[in-house]
C-alpha cells in the first residue's frame, strides 16, 4: 500500500526548490513503510474459542439435565474493544466479530463508543442487525465536576447514539437521576452497576449498592434502575489460578447476584469474569467458581480477543488461541560491526564476533516500547526460508535494530539490503524482514544476546539454542506460523500500535505459506 503525503512548494527565494516539484508524492516516489497486518479469521476464532470455553463452563456448572436459569438471548461474550480495539482497529474488528454473532461491545470512553456505533452504522453491517449491538462506555458520566447542563449533555449523547452507560459511584446514579429529570420526556440509556469485589479501581461498595437497590425499590421512582440491564464486577487475580482472592470475589459477588436480581422477571445479566477469568471459573473445577459460573450469563472478552493467553506464567502461548498481529518491514539500512563494537544507546549490546546490522524503520513512536529492547526478534524470509534475528540494543524513537547476520550467511547480504515489501510481487526473490509480535517468553534473553542456553520457542515445543538460532529457521519452515508461535503478545505492545506510522491491512482468511498478502482482498 502506497501512503500520499502532502507536500506544499516553496514560494520563490525561500530556496533552491523547483516549482515543478509535485504537489502529492506518487506511489512511485513513496518510501517503502512498514505495514502492520491484522488478521480478523483469528480474531474470530478467538472469539469463538472463548465462547466454547465459557459455554463449555457452564454445563460444567449445572447438573446434567438443569435448565440454565435467566440466560440471555444474547450472545454470552461481549467483546472488549477499547482504545481502539488494544490498537489494532476497533470498528473493522467489531464488523468482523457481528459476523461471528457477537451482539456486546464495551469501550472505555463516550468518544470511542460514539466511534463505534458509527463504524458500525454502516451499509457493512445489516440495518437491522445494527440496531441490535449493545455498545457499553466504561466511564458513564466521566468525572464528577460537571455542570447540570454538562451532565445533561452527556447523557443526550448516551441516548442519540444509543450507548449503554456503566454507573460505578453513587454520584453517577444522581446524575443519571438529575439527567433524566430535566427532560419532559427524556429517552432511556441502559446501565450496568458496577460494584466493587476486590479490584479497587472503581464500583459502588457492596453497602452502597445493596442500600441504592432498596431506595430505588422501595420509592419506585428510580429511572436508573428501571434501566438497569445488568451488575457486574472485574476479577483482580484470574490470571493467577492458584490466587485465593479470585475465589473470595467469587464467593462475595454470588451473593451479591442472589439479592441484587429484579423481582419484576426482567432480563438481567451478570457478569465477571474478564479473558482470564473466562477461562480460569471454566477450567479450575473450584466449587466456588461453578458456582457463580452458573448464574453469570456474560463475560467481557478483552486481551484474550487479540491472542494473549493472560494466564500467569504459562510459559507458551495458549495453543488454542491465534496471533492477530504481525509487522512486515523493510531494511532501512545495514551495514557490518566488528566484534567489541556496541549498538543504540547506552551501549547495553555489544558483538561478540563480526555481526550484520539490519536498521528497520520502526520504534517507540509506532508502540514498540523501549521495555522491549532485546527481548524478541524478527524473522527474515526469502524463498520459504526463515531466518531468526533478534532485536538488539534499545528501541529509539523511530528505529530499531536487528541481528540478520543468518540471514546474510544464508542468502548473501546484497539480497537482505534489499529487503522488498513482502506485498510486492515484482520482487519475489527478494527477502523480506517479518517481525513476528512475540512475547518475551517466546524470545528468551539467552538467545538474543549471544549467550548460551535454550528457550521455549512455540507450542508445539520446539527448543532452539542460542547456538542453533543462528543457523536454522524459526518456528517452522513456513512463513505464517504465527498461530502457534505468537499467541501471546505483550499488553504495552499491543495498545501501543495505535500510534504506528506505517500501512494498516486487514485480512479476511489466514495467509497459507508461500502465498503473498497482496494475493488476498483487504477490508477498509
Amino acid at each position: 500500500m502506497a501512503v500520499s503525503v502532502p507536500v506544499t512548494p516553496r514560494q520563490a527565494g525561500q530556496g533552491d526548490m523547483p516549482l515543478s516539484c509535485p504537489t502529492t508524492l506518487c506511489s512511485e516516489l513513496t518510501p517503502a513503510v512498514p505495514t502492520l497486518y491484522v488478521d480478523l479469521d483469528a480474531v474470530a476464532h478467538n472469539f469463538r474459542t472463548h465462547a466454547q470455553w465459557f459455554a463449555a463452563g457452564k454445563r460444567h456448572a449445572h447438573a446434567p439435565g438443569q435448565r440454565v436459569e435467566h440466560a440471555t438471548t444474547k450472545s454470552p461474550i461481549a467483546a472488549v474493544v477499547k482504545a481502539d480495539g488494544y490498537g489494532l482497529g476497533a470498528v473493522p474488528i467489531a464488523r468482523r466479530l457481528v459476523r461471528e454473532g457477537c451482539t456486546a461491545f464495551f469501550v472505555a470512553t463516550l468518544a470511542e463508543g460514539i466511534a463505534l456505533r458509527a463504524g458500525l452504522t454502516t451499509a457493512s453491517v445489516d440495518a437491522a442487525c445494527a440496531s441490535k449491538l449493545s455498545i457499553t462506555v466504561f466511564e458513564g458520566f466521566g468525572a464528577s465536576s460537571q455542570s447540570a447542563e454538562q451532565v445533561r449533555q452527556i447523557y443526550a449523547c448516551y441516548a442519540q447514539h444509543r450507548l449503554t452507560m456503566v454507573l460505578s459511584q453513587p454520584a453517577d446514579i444522581k446524575r443519571y437521576q438529575q439527567a433524566v429529570g430535566s427532560w419532559a420526556q427524556s429517552p432511556v440509556v441502559d446501565c450496568w452497576l458496577h460494584i466493587e469485589t476486590g479490584m479497587n479501581r472503581q464500583g459502588l461498595s457492596e453497602a452502597e449498592a445493596l442500600d441504592t437497590i432498596a431506595d430505588a425499590t422501595a420509592t419506585g421512582r428510580a429511572a436508573w434502575w428501571s434501566a438497569c440491564i445488568g451488575v457486574m464486577s472485574h476479577f483482580a487475580c484470574a490470571d493467577n489460578p492458584a490466587s485465593r482472592q479470585t475465589r473470595t470475589q467469587a464467593e462475595q459477588f454470588a451473593r451479591l447476584c442472589a439479592r441484587l436480581r429484579p423481582q419484576d422477571g426482567r432480563q438481567f445479566s451478570f457478569a465477571v469474569a474478564n479473558s482470564a477469568g473466562i477461562q480460569t471459573m471454566a477450567t479450575s473445577g473450584d466449587a466456588a467458581l461453578l458456582s457463580l459460573l452458573s448464574v453469570c450469563d456474560a463475560a467481557r472478552l478483552g486481551v484474550g480477543l487479540y491472542g494473549v493467553d493472560p494466564i500467569e506464567d504459562n510459559g507458551v502461548p495458549h495453543p488454542a488461541l491465534q496471533a492477530v498481529a504481525r509487522i512486515a518491514a523493510p531494511v532501512h539500512q545495514l551495514h557490518c560491526i566488528e566484534a567489541g563494537e556496541t549498538v543504540s544507546y547506552g551501549a547495553t549490546w555489544q558483538a561478540t564476533k563480526r555481526t550484520w546490522i539490519g536498521t528497520v524503520r520502526v520504534g517507540y513512536a509506532d508502540g514498540f516500547v523501549r521495555l522491549l529492547s532485546g527481548r524478541w526478534g524478527g524473522v527474515v524470509t526469502h524463498r520459504g526460508a526463515r531466518f531468526f534475528c533478534p532485536q538488539v540494543g534499545r528501541i529509539t524513537m523511530d528505529y530499531m535494530m536487528f541481528d540478520v547476520s543468518a540471514a546474510v550467511a544464508a542468502i548473501g547480504h546484497n539480497a537482505v539490503d534489499q529487503l522488498a515489501p513482502p506485498d510486492n510481487p515484482d520482487h519475489p526473490d527478494r527477502a523480506a524482514l517479518w517481525i513476528d509480535l512475540l512475547s518475551p517468553a517466546c524470545c528468551a534473553a539467552t538467545a538474543l544476546n549471544g549467550a548460551a542456553g535454550s528457550r521455549k520457542s512455540n507450542a508445539a515445543g520446539t527448543v532452539v539454542t542460542a547456538e542453533r538460532a543462528e543457523s536454522q529457521p524459526l518456528f517452522g519452515n513456513t512463513i505464517y506460523d504465527l498461530a502457534t508461535a505468537c499467541g501471546d503478545i505483550p499488553y504495552a505492545l499491543l495498545t501501543g500500535l495505535r500510534s504506528f506510522r506505517g500501512d494498516r491491512i486487514y485480512l479476511e482468511a489466514s495467509l497459507p505459506d508461500p502465498v503473498l498478502p497482496s494475493q488476498f482482498q483487504a477490508s477498509e
